[in-house]
């Protein structure tokens, strides 16, 4: 059942934060691309199958950038149905405090939370949070602007067919030998779609919402006074969550795989495979040259599809390979013996 929500000290200060703020133009200069899955996403926390999805940068303290105490990211990945979202947390002194779902965990114990605004109007928006046994609450905030006189969230809302998993590395509570603890959700679009005012639009390629990510991470260590971090992705100027201005862009990709986005964005056209074996990534046009360091030329190739090239034939000596598809060039030395 969801509970009354107080105005806590903290959600205080962050409307002060706002007015402080005076709505600027958004200046955030953080994007992450959402990559489409093919997978079956189990939601179990242990993230296996999250091994190739790119990572955010890691959150700072949000209101200076620094570096805090701890630190986590987060990961994201679609499908057709589904938004995936996964937060790895590191955290030497894990707090959990409550098993009641839509609790106020900001209040309560380390947890994770994040903000989606679909349409970037700035005033209509989800925020979901989670802690580290999975509880979970999803608040739909209608304006949280100084026009409108502050907080007007929904709280009967709630997300149909949400799923949330944890996994804690460590003994919670304790202070001693915690290393950290994993968060991963299913959010279907549909359960989306019902946010009053929130004006969805289903992800498809090149579709972008604005948002951000956060952890908060209090400590419970008997012998020492770590204050709560505040940590986020994209940064703020002053104090609090809940500056739109500063969220940052989320961006959705219809490429099917984290190596496909790689082919276009980093360098992993070309794979060492083992001795005189080469595997060569391709969607579409690359070119491979095969040299020597004279400069002899040993193959000048085009492929259309991934191939896989054996350069057993090539005499003793040092070789260069070097395979371009357009944005991306890699190169790679090899010895022949």
């Amino acid at each position: 059942m969801k509970q009354t929500r107080f105005y806590s000290a903290m959600r205080q200060i962050l409307f002060l934060s706002l007015i402080t703020l005076g709505y600027i133009q958004a200046q955030s200069t953080y994007s992450y691309t959402v990559y489409k899955t093919m997978d079956n996403i189990t939601v179990d926390g242990n993230l296996s199958e999250w091994t190739n999805t790119p990572s955010s940068e890691s959150f700072t303290v949000h209101n200076t950038s620094q570096v805090g105490i701890n630190t986590s990211h987060v990961k994201l990945m679609w499908d057709d149905n589904n938004l995936y979202v996964a937060f790895l947390v590191l955290d030497t002194d894990i707090k959990s405090c409550t098993n009641v779902q839509d609790d106020p965990l900001w209040e309560r114990g380390d947890m994770s939370e994040f903000i989606l605004d679909f349409d970037d109007n700035g005033t209509h928006y989800l925020e979901i949070g989670i802690d580290t046994r999975g509880i979970n609450y999803d608040y739909n905030l209608l304006c949280t602007s100084v026009a409108c006189g502050g907080w007007n969230d929904e709280l009967t809302w709630d997300i149909t067919g949400m799923e949330t998993a944890s996994v804690i590395t460590g003994t919670e509570n304790n202070g001693a030998g915690d290393t950290g603890y994993n968060i991963e959700l299913k959010i279907p679009f549909a359960g989306l779609a019902t946010l009053a005012q929130g004006n969805l639009t289903t992800p498809t390629d090149g579709t972008t919402w604005k948002g951000n990510f956060m952890t908060l991470n209090y400590n419970t260590s008997t012998t020492g006074t770590t204050p709560t971090e505040y940590l986020s992705w994209s940064t703020y100027p002053v104090f609090g969550f809940h500056q739109p201005a500063y969220f940052g862009s989320i961006e959705f990709s219809a490429t099917s795989t984290a190596v496909d986005a790689m082919l276009e964005n980093i360098n992993s056209i070309l794979e060492a495979k083992g001795m005189n074996q080469f595997l060569v990534r391709s969607t579409g046009n690359t070119q491979v040259m095969v040299y020597d360091v004279l400069g002899n030329t040993y193959m000048n190739a085009s492929f259309a599809s991934s191939t896989d090239i054996a350069l057993d034939y090539l005499p003793k000596g040092l070789y260069i390979i070097q395979a371009m598809n357009g944005k991306t060039k890699n190169t790679l030395k090899f010895l022949k013996p």
